[in-house]
């Protein structure tokens, strides 16, 4: 009896004595952003749970925060846990400077849920070292040579596209319109471009084929995602949860196709030096040290999950302002007439307008509206801003996008803002900046340009009266309703 008395003081004190340094380091933390305003009166206990509960979540409180005060940065309670919430594109700019040595200033957040789908040795839960590593060997995939390989499965999957619709299309002879439910066609889209980038393999995307199965495991996952992500980390890992059952069900089963994969890829003859996807690379016989399957697994996993779904919603919104803006829909037509019929990437650079009106797409529908980091020691300062060691840091790229300081009619979409202004521009970050910019920046440009250019080329885009296009932000600026569409065949197809 007494060992069980002693055991669980043991316990009880570990956890007091914990209990304890985090509210410590929480008074730290409370300190260093005495100056910074806070979001609303904040409970002693709960912070401000209660207030983005209300709101709908932290993404919708911070915007209707910075509108209110008209600030760059502010500051938010998770119960007694303060984190800094900002817009200020000079902060943004010094967090994402310099990630790669081994004393990186400031690391990505981990969480376990981030980790579950992920893993441990992936792209984007590195930092220092080992992730430049990973970043430099999948680097070689996104170079211009190979993106060219690419654009050729980019342009089947745009025809495929172009077929679906049209068969839509002439099932109303008459009028030759449709109604279409683009957000699922750019998922699927998308999810057959970069199950072709992973694997080279051709899952049937836009044909009713479904001969690949790792592409259902990806769409029950987000699913998943999409209902665990809004709970607080600790209530996101808690077993009995419904969505967490089926999330494990569901990674157990990828897990185990992913692993497959691999090993049969291993038999096959990797010593061409041709890297053809990315199990070609990550299983290149000369990395010195070599990759495990697990640490494959990670990244083809990562960038299957990550490369499908932000290209959908970019496609998807960008659809949704063809149509909401008739006049800019007609100035993309025009500035594709210039495309031979079968046109090539190199065609498309020559679309100046294209390019702006995807690069204001991207304004205000980023394809990350959020990133977060953690100072990785005392030393880091921003200007008379201290930021302990452990301090979250939430850069709100969606309200940077959309700063009155930093942008002329912030709200207004306005393709003809980018011919004085260069996607460099400090407060544009739609794939992020500095050295951990998104790795697949480059094939989410061209994959944008390819598919829009056929879209307009062959389709006119009218919104559905009555239907609800409100957005719904959490990891992704998503469609809460879906993006249903009037889609009208071309008298001119091309």
């Amino acid at each position: 009896m007494s060992l069980v008395l002693t055991a669980a003081l043991a316990v009880i004190g570990i956890v007091v004595y914990r209990v304890h340094a985090f509210l410590s380091w929480c008074r730290k933390i409370d300190a260093a952003l005495a100056s910074v305003p806070a979001v609303g009166k904040p409970h002693w206990l709960w912070g401000n749970l209660p207030q983005i509960r209300r709101a709908g979540g932290l993404q919708q409180l911070r915007t209707t925060t910075f509108n209110a005060l008209g600030v760059d940065s502010i500051k938010a309670y998770l119960g007694p846990m303060p984190i800094l919430i900002t817009r200020d594109p000079e902060m943004f700019k010094y967090v994402h400077a310099n990630q790669t040595g081994s004393a990186t200033p400031f690391v990505r957040i981990k969480t376990p849920l981030l980790n579950t789908v992920a893993g441990d040795n992936s792209v984007v839960t590195l930092d220092g070292a080992p992730w430049a590593f990973h970043r430099k060997n999948l680097q070689q995939l996104f170079r211009h040579q190979n993106l060219t390989d690419i654009y050729g499965n980019i342009v089947e999957h745009a025809d495929r596209l172009t077929k679906l619709w049209s068969d839509a299309c002439m099932q109303n002879p008459v009028t030759q319109t449709a109604e279409i439910l683009v957000d699922e066609d750019m998922k699927e889209l998308s999810i057959g471009i970069i199950a072709n980038v992973n694997f080279s393999a051709d899952i049937g995307a836009l044909t009713g084929m479904k001969p690949f199965p790792m592409a259902d495991r990806f769409q029950n996952i987000a699913d998943c995602l999409e209902r665990l992500m809004p709970l607080p980390p600790f209530i996101q890992m808690f077993p009995l949860l419904p969505a967490r059952i089926r999330l494990d069900r569901c990674m157990k089963e990828a897990d185990a196709e992913m692993l497959r994969a691999i090993e049969s890829r291993r038999k096959k003859d990797t010593q061409s030096g041709k890297h053809e996807d990315v199990l070609d690379l990550l299983l290149n016989p000369d990395l010195n040290p070599p990759y495990s399957s697990t640490a494959i697994r990670d990244n083809c996993f990562t960038l299957y999950w990550a490369g499908q779904e932000t290209s959908a919603m970019f496609l998807t919104w960008a659809c949704y302002f063809l149509a909401l803006y008739p006049d800019i829909q007609k100035r993309v037509y025009a500035d594709l007439q210039q495309l031979p019929d079968r046109f090539s990437s190199e065609d498309l650079n020559r679309c100046k307008y294209l390019a702006n009106f995807l690069n204001e797409v991207l304004r205000l529908r980023a394809i990350s509206p959020t990133t977060v980091k953690s100072s990785s020691t005392d030393a880091c300062r921003f200007n008379e801003l201290q930021m302990p060691k452990g301090m979250w840091i939430i850069f709100s790229i969606y309200d940077m996008h959309r700063h009155p300081k930093h942008w002329t009619d912030p709200l207004t979409f306005n393709p003809d803002r980018w011919e004085s202004l260069s996607p460099n521009y400090d407060a544009y970050a739609p794939f992020t900046k500095g050295e951990k910019m998104c790795l697949g920046m480059r094939l989410a440009q061209l994959e944008g340009k390819a598919i829009i250019a056929n879209v307009v080329r062959n389709f006119e885009l009218d919104l559905c009266p009555g239907h609800d296009y409100a957005e719904k932000r959490l990891y992704l600026v998503r469609v809460q309703h879906g993006m249903k569409l009037r889609v009208r065949r071309r008298e001119d197809p091309q």
